[in-house]
């Protein structure tokens, strides 16, 4: 009897930690140089999960991978945390300037890594970026990945669905009547870029509290000029194409 009692608190003990839900807790990073009138500088702040599990490491690294490639001017392999990041883009600043004697003009990297959708079967992480290093204007993105909560590890926008091509149907429909382009008529002839001519769904996908949001960034169908554009789906329509939510 005693033996069973402890197989059955130790199995449920398992099967608590193993369905802990993930904390987070953001975390800022800002460093600056300052010359005469202008200030170059980098911030990020950043969710950082609580936990001590794989899936907290796991997420933890997935902002920091993605944070780094945006920002860091050295290797992933030599870049270990956040400050790091920001002293390698303001030592990125200096170099250039020594480089370059002349040149003055200040640059500016924020970054926002944010828990946008949690529940039992997956995370919707979101990063919203944007970065100045000189040219005609910055560099800006919104960025979605969705990770499992048990194990960290990614989940492709593919998988999120039962049916893509039905949901992307759908997305289509909506996104002509947004846009007011004609069933009939070219997805392309009011100015798109989308390739072949054909709708296709966008790079980031994001779970909100409104519904499915599509957003395709700057450049990605689109002028710069014309900013993001950004189509949501009611989950009353669309739940009936999701495999995970």
């Amino acid at each position: 009897m005693r033996n069973v009692l402890i197989v059955t608190v130790a199995a449920l003990s398992l099967l608590s930690c193993k369905k802990e839900e993930l904390t987070f807790k953001t975390k800022k990073f800002h460093k600056e140089i300052v010359q005469k009138n202008d200030t170059t500088e980098i911030e990020i702040d950043v969710a950082v999960a609580q936990n001590k599990s794989a899936a907290a490491d796991s997420i933890n690294a997935l902002f920091l991978k993605e944070i780094t490639f945006l920002f860091s001017f050295d290797s992933a392999a030599t870049v270990k945390n956040y400050p790091a990041v920001c002293s390698d883009f303001i030592k990125e600043y200096v170099s250039f300037q020594k480089e370059m004697p002349d040149y003055s003009t200040p640059w500016e990297a924020t970054a926002s890594g944010k828990i946008g959708h949690q529940s039992d079967k997956v995370i919707n992480l979101t990063l919203d970026y944007y970065s100045f290093t000189g040219g005609a204007h910055g560099n800006g993105r919104s960025l979605s990945y969705f990770a499992d909560p048990e194990t960290g590890k990614q989940i492709k926008k593919e998988d999120l669905f039962t049916d893509v091509k039905g949901f992307t149907k759908l997305a289509e429909q909506k996104f002509r009547a947004q846009q007011e382009i004609p069933s009939k008529s070219n997805i392309n002839e009011t100015g798109y870029w989308f390739e072949k001519d054909s709708f296709h769904l966008p790079e980031n996908i994001f779970y909100t509290d409104k519904g499915i949001l599509l957003l395709y960034n700057q450049y990605e169908i689109a002028s710069y000029a014309d900013g993001p554009i950004e189509l949501t789906i009611p989950y009353s329509e669309a739940d009936k194409f999701l495999k995970i939510k």
